[in-house]
């Protein structure tokens, strides 16, 4: 009969998490064409959440978010296939518009909590709106050591 952690998970500790950090970058001008890394952490971590804000944004269908994880790509959509499934929003998704505003050109991301790394994970915005458009983001992470 399990006796509590180490014998129910077979493990003798609980994973030790490192100090909980925000990483950001703002205002990043994004000039059509371009796939620019917004944020990259390196090592083994776990992602706690986040958000992506774009502005300038002429048309949804030309501007994709991608998030890899430990070099994979995770999530790759255009801004507007996430308006779609943001329909169903009891179906888990890494990333959920949470702000989609038509005349000021903005749109808000929220990035999903628990997300592991074994490696890395990054933030990448490309750009075929035509124009330039201005990327902020911010994550909240912390180091497994």
């Amino acid at each position: 009969m399990a006796k509590g952690y180490p014998d129910f998970f077979g493990f003798s500790t609980f994973p030790q998490f490192g100090i909980f950090t925000q990483s950001t970058d703002k205002d990043i001008s994004i000039p059509h064409g371009d796939d620019i890394s917004l944020l990259t952490i390196n090592g083994k971590g776990r992602l706690y959440g986040g958000w992506i804000e774009a502005e300038s944004l002429k048309s949804v269908e030309t501007v994709i978010i991608q998030i890899l994880v430990d070099g994979a790509v995770i999530w790759t959509p255009f801004v507007s296939k996430n308006l779609l499934s943001n329909w169903l929003p009891q179906t888990p998704q890494p990333l959920v518009i949470t702000r989609w505003d038509r005349k000021a050109e903005i749109v808000v991301y929220a990035i999903a909590m628990e997300i592991s790394f074994a490696n890395s994970i990054e933030l990448l915005v490309q750009n075929l709106a035509g124009v330039a458009i201005s990327v902020e983001a911010a994550i909240f992470w912390a180091k497994v050591t």
